[in-house]
């Protein structure tokens, strides 16, 4: 099954135009597989069907791989680690803290944290909200988390002057209005710079000046 995982996640990979290293895909597929694993009793995700999770899970976090900046990339409600385990795989040279308050879940994370070696990830089992001493990240993620005002009131302490908050929104998050903090200010990214993503996106950074 593990073999077979990831001939196919190489393969689609490869169709899409971000084909890893052989180590890397074997840490994905892996990744996949722990997921499909603990699944059938922590009900980490809907989405089971080998197909869709390489697409959902694998290609749509990797997308986001050339949008990354700095060194310290937080993933906010990071889930069934999603995109931050995949990221980390593929950007070794990146620390990537996930951040998710739910037990089972963040047990799952420190769980393939430790199965794969990934020495630049870290978990935090608590609330982004109670993170203040965490100091700032350079890149910010959040999938499925909130509307644009409601996580930037959750995650303005782990902005920098420089810091970007990246998030894939799906159909009907894309057509809500774009609302925020007024020291924010957003853009939305559509069309085929995202055309990997399920969506569009929105790119959230501090104003300058």
């Amino acid at each position: 099954m593990r073999e077979r995982l990831t001939e196919r996640l190489t393969e689609r990979l490869a169709e899409v135009g971000l084909a890893p290293d052989p180590n890397a895909a074997e840490a994905l597929a892996a990744f996949l597989g722990e997921i499909l694993r603990w699944n059938r009793v922590h009900n980490l995700t809907a989405i089971t069907d080998p197909e869709a999770m390489i697409r959902r899970h694998v290609i749509e976090s990797l997308a986001l791989r050339p949008l990354l900046q700095g060194r310290r990339v937080a993933d906010v409600g990071s889930g069934a680690g999603v995109p931050g385990i995949p990221l980390a795989i593929a950007e070794p040279d990146r620390h990537f803290t996930l951040i998710e308050s739910r037990g089972k879940r963040a047990a799952f994370l420190q769980h393939v944290q430790g199965l794969l070696g990934l020495v630049n990830v870290a978990v935090e089992h608590r609330r982004v909200e109670e993170m203040n001493d965490a100091g700032t990240f350079d890149t910010l993620l959040a999938r499925a988390v909130a509307a644009p005002a409601e996580l930037l009131r959750l995650t303005a302490h782990l902005f920098g002057p420089a810091s970007v908050l990246l998030v894939p929104t799906g159909g009907q998050a894309a057509a809500e209005p774009l609302q925020a903090d007024g020291r924010f200010e957003l853009r939305r990214v559509e069309g085929t710079a995202t055309n990997l993503i399920g969506g569009s996106l929105l790119i959230i950074s501090m104003k300058r000046g």
